[in-house]
């Protein structure tokens, strides 16, 4: 029996900063299908409601459903964008404060629900490479391939602040280590769809090996699972 088109996702969960983003475009351009980073779209409701000053008030719930969200899916990048009022919102969700106050909107019920229910609309008729914290044990438990994946917090640290200089962003060492451990902690112990590991995921610590062998190592897992076929039109 084959599996329900819904279920075919790989889905890549992980700490953060541990290098989950740079597997997602990897797979989508090795297989040619559309990446979607789901931390977008909590870094931003959290760049919308942290400006307005609306933490979880009376009209939290109805504002957060009329946010009108939209998407389009980049076949040529290969990745799916998010769009509020036509404009790409990666223009406002990667600063230093927004990662500050991100975890505190990703562990609202409502929140996460809102974007589980989003993410899972996307994937209707196409194969899908997705990476967050709860993709393959909430937003799609089904998922034919499963990764999680993990690296030391000093190599977070270290790999998230070459990132953020190279975007021209101003940040500090300890001030992104301290974010680090305090979303992990966050993510990790939240009543609703915290960050673990499904039972059915397939570990990678992505410490001491080079982002060449990082993807090559998940490449061959999924070659080994015969699921290429899965992906590959």
């Amino acid at each position: 029996m084959g599996l329900d088109l819904k279920e075919n996702v790989i889905a890549i969960d992980g700490w953060a900063g541990s290098g989950k983003g740079s597997l997602t475009k990897a797979l989508a351009k090795t297989f040619k299908i559309p990446a979607i980073d789901s931390g977008a779209i909590y870094r931003f409701i959290t760049y919308y409601f942290d400006a307005q000053n609306q933490i979880e008030n009376d009209g939290f719930l109805q504002k957060l459903q009329a946010l009108n969200l939209k998407y389009r899916i980049d076949n040529v990048l290969h990745q799916v964008c998010f769009y509020y009022n036509n404009e790409n919102i990666e223009n406002y969700i990667r600063t230093p404060k927004i990662s500050e106050h991100v975890s505190y909107f990703s562990a609202l019920k409502s929140v996460r629900n809102y974007t589980t229910q989003f993410l899972r609309t996307i994937q209707n008729f196409t194969p899908l490479v997705m990476d967050g914290r709860d993709i393959g044990t909430c937003v799609y438990p089904k998922a034919v391939i499963k990764f999680f994946i993990v690296a030391d917090i000093k190599m977070r640290t270290e790999r998230r602040l070459k990132q953020l200089l190279a975007k021209g962003i101003t940040c500090e060492y300890e001030d992104i280590y301290h974010n680090l451990l305090q979303r992990d902690k966050i993510d990790s112990h939240r009543d609703f769809c915290p960050l673990t590991k499904a039972h059915d995921a397939y570990q990678i610590d992505n410490t001491n090996i080079t982002e060449s062998e990082f993807i090559e190592h998940a490449k061959n897992y999924i070659i080994k699972q015969n699921a290429t076929h899965f992906f590959i039109k």
